[in-house]
């Protein structure tokens, strides 16, 4: 479920600065409310589909039901990987089938790619830098900090566990900068002015409370659960912030940001509108 959640917050582009990115090219008479629900239910039936495809696969295939829950207690990459492979292997022409979904899954891969460099480089030329060197510095830094990822499964997981969770915490930052504004102000000046489709005031006003409230309990009561044999200290007594799953290890990294954004958030307001 938490991975669900994440991936959702992921792809919509609701959990991170994407939404802000398409914003910024958008045209100034711009349907919102029309391309977030078109965003969000193809998102949503996408992933629907795609879970009503690889669930009956993933026991049809295995051997037994331990077996099965084995294979979706591996992941996205063991479903992925191992079981799309082993399911066109039942086709005649599972050769072919294969070849398309991995080219489409890589093109996937590719354009969501394309938005998370755009994002940085969008970033870096509000501070005036040129275009050519920010998405030069941006191909770089990307790489790099990619880099651990690439070599590590584990550091990968753990990159995937923090930040996947953290999305939903800058959700909530979002929803918390609406509410600060003014729910209806936001939506009568942001989100209705050129839209056909106008969401009640009072509904959109309670969808964002309830988020905001099922958003922290869910936080709360999924880490209170504890993914690793030792969320906070190991067996030692240490802070266990190696562990892939650790609720130290999430904690510690989302700390790090933070400082970092109260730091320098100041400084870059200053400097994004001299």
């Amino acid at each position: 479920w938490i991975e669900a959640l994440s991936q959702s917050a992921w792809s919509t582009g609701a959990g991170w600065g994407l939404v802000m990115t398409i914003a910024a090219y958008s045209r100034e008479k711009e349907d919102v409310t029309l391309n977030t629900f078109i965003g969000g239910f193809g998102n949503y039936t996408a992933c629907l589909m795609a879970a009503m495809g690889i669930l009956p696969a993933v026991f049809a295939l295995a051997p037994s039901e331990a077996a099965a829950v084995a294979y979706l207690q591996k992941g996205n990459q063991a479903l992925t990987f191992l079981i799309i492979p082993k399911l066109f292997a039942q086709f005649q022409t599972g050769v072919y089938l294969s070849f398309l979904f991995f080219l489409a899954f890589c093109f996937a891969a590719f354009t969501s790619l394309l938005s998370m460099i755009e994002l940085v480089i969008k970033a870096l030329t509000d501070f005036k830098m040129n275009r050519t060197t920010a998405s030069i510095l941006t191909v770089v830094i990307c790489s790099v900090c990619g880099l651990p990822s690439a070599y590590s499964l584990d550091i990968f997981n753990n990159q995937d566990w923090v930040w996947g969770l953290g999305l939903i915490i800058s959700g909530l930052f979002v929803i918390y900068v609406v509410l600060k504004y003014g729910v209806v102000k936001f939506k009568t000046e942001l989100i209705d002015a050129d839209s056909d489709f106008k969401f009640p005031n009072i509904l959109f006003r309670i969808f964002l409370y309830i988020n905001l409230l099922l958003g922290v309990f869910l936080l709360y009561w999924w880490m209170s659960q504890g993914y690793s044999q030792y969320p906070w200290f190991d067996a030692a007594g240490n802070w266990n912030f190696f562990d892939v799953y650790s609720n130290a290890t999430i904690v510690s990294q989302w700390a790090v940001i933070l400082v970092i954004g109260l730091v320098f958030n100041n400084w870059i307001f200053k400097k994004i509108n001299s």
